[in-house]
């Protein structure tokens, strides 16, 4: 079973939810000088699509996308 992360968990954390789609949720982390994209899959059976964007992403070089920093799971 992998651990499920709660909006409250990621809050701690100091990310805030700043959008949702169908199969995933975004979050805003890090520093002001630093701000991170935080994508998370609702559902272990979501994250195939999460893994498709994040190699898609992985290949795309452009001033208008936000540049694929890690990618993985717990």
């Amino acid at each position: 079973m992998q651990p499920k992360l709660t909006e409250f968990e990621l809050a701690l954390h100091g990310a805030r939810r700043v959008a949702g789609g169908a199969t995933s949720d975004v979050f805003r982390a890090g520093a002001d000088d630093a701000p991170l994209a935080l994508k998370v899959a609702r559902t272990a059976g979501d994250t195939a699509r999460v893994v498709s964007e994040a190699r898609a992403l992985a290949w795309t070089a452009s001033p208008h996308l936000p540049e694929l920093v890690d990618f993985g799971w717990w």
